[in-house]
């Protein structure tokens, strides 16, 4: 599937529990390297999501590029950039379809109100 074959085309270890490309999948420890992913976003938008919300884990800074130039759901992606800036993490957008998380760490911001 598109998040599995962004993280392996990025070195990371992905087996699948089930069928090759569908979830569940286990993803091995070892980190998540710097750098740039390309991500097909129109299967789903929470694949995008799940990457921005651990790249500030990465080793260094990640740029996320959706393959995509009008991404899918691109609202649900810019409100998961919003709920990172909150808890300490700004996210570059520098396209509609691109996005530079740097490492860093989450801070709570005390109360949130939702």
């Amino acid at each position: 599937g598109p998040l599995g074959d962004a993280l392996r085309s990025h070195g990371c270890v992905v087996d699948f529990q089930g069928e090759e490309g569908k979830l569940p999948m286990m993803v091995h420890g070892g980190g998540l390297p710097g750098g740039r992913i390309v991500i097909k976003g129109e299967v789903s938008s929470q694949f995008v999501s799940a990457l921005l919300l651990a790249a500030p884990y990465a080793e260094s800074s990640l740029q996320i590029d959706i393959a995509e130039a009008a991404p899918t759901s691109i609202a649900y992606i810019e409100m998961t950039v919003e709920v990172m800036r909150m808890f300490g993490v700004a996210v570059e957008r520098l396209a509609i379809n691109s996005f530079k998380v740097p490492k860093a760490t989450y801070t709570t911001p005390g109360d949130v109100q939702v």
